[in-house]
C-alpha cells in the first residue's frame, strides 16, 4: 500500500470519535505523549522515514496538525454545531465547554446567524431537477429547452463579495442582487434560484449541479435550502416546472446573461447586516480549520531545536504535502529526509555512531549534511545548475522545484540510496 493510501486510511478520523466529551483530556502531558507516540507510527508508516526523524516534523510535512490540536478542532466544530442546533453538550467538563461556547459566541465570524436547519424532510416536491451530462445536453438541447419561459440564474464569488443573477428573456427580467463577503457560491446559486422562483412561470436552468441535487432531495439541513424549496413548491403546483443543469461554456446566450448579472451583483456594495444569507456550515468549518492550523504553526515554531526542519519547513502546505504523497515510498523517504535533515548521509550517521566520520564524499570540504549536498556542495555545483537551473540553493528553495527534480538531483549525484 502506498504512502497515499496509507494517508488516506489514517486521516479518517476515527481518533476523534467524541471528542466534544474528552477533548480536555488530551490537554494533559502524559495524554499527549500517548497521542504523539500513536501519531508518530502512522507518519513513519507513511513515509517510511528512519526512526531518529522528529515527530513534529513529519507532522508539519504531512499537513497533519498534532493530534491535541486536531481533538480541540473537532471539539469547537461540534460545539458550534450544537449551538447551531440547539443540543445540549454532554454534561462533562462543563467550564471548559462553556469557554469554548462563549469563544465560539463572541468570534466576529463564528457568532454570526448560521444557515444551519435541524433535519426537515419533505416529500412534496412539485417539479422535476434535470442534470444532463455533457454529451446529453448537447444531444437534446432543444428539448431540454423548450417551454414557453425559460429562466436563467447564475451565481459569482469574487474578493470583493458574492452574488446572484437572474435573467428571462420573454418575461423581460434582469436581477443583479449582491450578497455580502460571507455568502458561498452554493447559497448564492440556490438565492437565484429563489429570486428567479418568486417570478417564473414554466422553466428555469440552473448551473449548479450541487444547488440542483439539494433542491431536488427531501431531507434538508440549509434554511436557504428550504426557503427555496418552499417558493418553487408554491410555483410547481400551479405550473409545470423543471430545473436544469446547463454545463458551462455552451454559449448558450441567456446563460451568458445570468452569469454576466451574476458578477455584477457580486461587485455591488451590500449596504446591511451581515450574513446576508446565514453563515453556511462550509465557512464556519474554515474558519475553524483557519484557527488550527494557526495554532499548529504556533506550536511547531515554538519547538525547541529542529534548526534543518524549521529552515526547510517553515510551515505546513497542502501542495507540499499533496506532491509528496505522490511518491514511491523509496523516493518519499529520500525527500523526507532532505526536509528533516534524518537520513543516512554521513553527517547524520556520525552524530548517532554509524559512520567513522561526516566529511562529504563529493567535495571533501564540509560535512555532509542534507543542506550542504542540496544547496551548496561546490562538486555538485554543475549538476544543481543543470537539473534545478541555480548553482546553489537556499533551504526555502526545495519547495519551489517539483519532487521529480530533486530525486533526479540526487540519482545524478548517485545518492538516492544514502538519503
Amino acid at each position: 500500500m502506498g504512502p497515499k493510501q496509507l494517508h488516506w486510511l489514517y486521516t479518517i478520523p476515527m481518533v476523534a470519535y467524541g471528542a466534544i466529551a474528552w477533548w480536555t483530556k488530551a490537554l494533559q502531558q502524559s495524554v499527549k505523549n500517548k497521542l504523539s507516540s500513536m501519531h508518530r507510527l502512522a507518519c513513519r508508516a507513511i513515509t517510511g522515514a528512519i526512526s531518529s526523524t522528529p515527530s513534529a516534523a513529519l507532522e508539519i510535512l504531512l499537513d497533519l496538525p498534532p493530534l491535541h490540536i486536531y481533538l480541540e478542532r473537532e471539539a469547537r466544530w461540534a460545539t458550534y454545531r450544537n449551538r447551531q442546533l440547539a443540543i445540549n453538550l454532554p454534561q462533562t467538563n462543563i467550564m471548559e465547554q462553556n469557554r469554548m461556547l462563549e469563544g465560539i459566541e463572541s468570534h466576529s465570524v463564528l457568532g454570526m446567524v448560521s444557515d444551519g436547519l435541524p433535519v426537515r424532510i419533505n416529500l412534496d416536491l412539485p417539479y422535476n431537477s434535470l442534470l444532463p451530462g455533457r454529451d446529453e445536453w448537447e444531444r437534446n438541447r432543444t428539448d431540454l429547452l423548450r417551454a414557453d419561459g425559460c429562466w436563467y440564474t447564475d451565481s459569482s464569488k469574487t474578493p470583493e463579495g458574492a452574488g446572484a443573477g437572474v435573467y428571462s428573456r420573454r418575461p423581460r427580467v434582469e436581477i443583479a442582487d449582491s450578497l455580502g463577503q460571507y455568502a458561498t457560491v452554493f447559497q448564492a446559486e440556490i438565492h437565484a434560484t429563489k429570486l428567479c422562483g418568486r417570478e417564473m412561470e414554466k422553466r428555469g436552468p440552473n448551473r449548479s449541479q450541487a444547488a440542483l441535487k439539494a433542491l431536488g432531495s427531501y431531507r434538508c439541513t440549509s434554511k436557504v435550502v428550504w426557503n427555496c424549496q418552499q417558493t418553487l413548491s408554491r410555483v410547481g403546483r400551479t405550473n409545470r416546472l423543471t430545473l436544469v443543469w446547463i454545463p458551462g461554456h455552451v454559449g448558450l446566450k441567456g446563460n451568458e446573461a445570468a452569469d454576466s448579472l451574476a458578477r455584477r451583483g457580486a461587485t455591488l456594495e451590500f449596504i446591511g447586516p451581515e450574513p446576508v444569507l446565514g453563515l453556511s456550515y462550509s465557512t464556519a468549518r474554515s474558519v475553524i480549520r483557519t484557527w488550527a492550523e494557526g495554532d499548529t504553526l504556533e506550536y511547531w515554531r515554538g519547538l525547541p531545536g529542529l534548526t534543518h526542519s524549521k529552515r526547510f519547513i517553515p510551515s505546513s502546505s497542502k501542495t507540499r504535502s499533496k506532491k509528496l504523497l505522490e511518491l514511491s515510498r523509496i523516493n518519499l523517504r529520500a525527500l523526507v529526509g532532505l526536509y528533516t535533515g534524518h537520513c543516512r548521509l554521513r553527517h547524520h550517521m556520525h552524530r548517532i555512531g554509524l559512520a567513522e566520520d561526516a566529511e562529504c564524499r563529493l567535495c571533501m570540504e564540509d560535512d555532509e549534511t542534507a543542506e550542504h549536498v542540496l544547496c551548496t556542495c561546490p562538486a555538485a555545483d554543475r549538476t544543481r545548475f543543470s537539473i534545478l537551473g541555480k548553482v546553489q540553493l537556499m533551504p526555502e528553495d526545495l519547495d519551489k522545484y517539483s519532487p521529480g527534480k530533486i530525486i533526479d538531483f540526487l540519482k545524478k549525484l548517485e545518492l538516492l540510496g544514502e538519503v
